[in-house]
């Protein structure tokens, strides 16, 4: 096999550059096979070793707690559903939620560069004495926050890809 025929099932990331590569501590590697989300091989001398596989799971991991806020058990019951189906639905559930955050973030968008009154029937802005009281004078207007930028699809993240030859 070539060099630039790389294996993704193939381990050859020891836990500190796997851990580098995603950028977590490698404490949160272990944390991850304790909760059954991990399975790295072994060596012979018990140090873990991560593949390319690994590594994107890793990232699955990462984009559902920090972006969707989904908990590690939650996590565990969608990698057991994607196993016992055979499908890939956390792709397609990140694809639907891509496209949900670009409408909600084209939506905002088209709201706030519009400067016309409200539609009718919607309330109007309604001013908010400021922290010195009524008696200040001062008057702030509220305003709906805007949504968030939507998640980037952790499998296309850049990152440092060491070669196979490395351990």
């Amino acid at each position: 096999m070539g060099r630039l025929d790389r294996d993704p099932t193939r381990p050859v990331y020891v836990i500190s550059v796997a851990a580098s590569i995603v950028s977590v501590h490698p404490r949160t590697l272990r944390i991850y096979e304790d909760e059954g989300l991990l399975c790295p091989a072994r060596t012979a001398t018990n140090i873990r070793l991560y593949s390319e596989e690994d590594v994107r799971r890793i990232l699955w991991i990462r984009h559902l707690t920090q972006n969707r806020g989904v908990n590690l058990a939650g996590i565990r019951i969608l990698f057991e559903l994607e196993e016992r189906l055979g499908t890939r639905i956390l792709e397609t559930l990140f694809d639907e939620a891509n496209a949900f955050d670009d409408e909600q973030a084209r939506q905002a968008s088209k709201a706030e560069a519009s400067d016309l009154p409200p539609a009718s029937g919607a309330a109007p802005r309604q001013p908010v004495a400021s922290e010195g009281g009524a008696s200040s004078g001062t008057t702030q207007t509220t305003r709906a926050p805007t949504s968030e930028q939507p998640p980037q699809d952790p499998s296309n993240r850049s990152r440092q890809v060491i070669g196979a030859d490395h351990h």
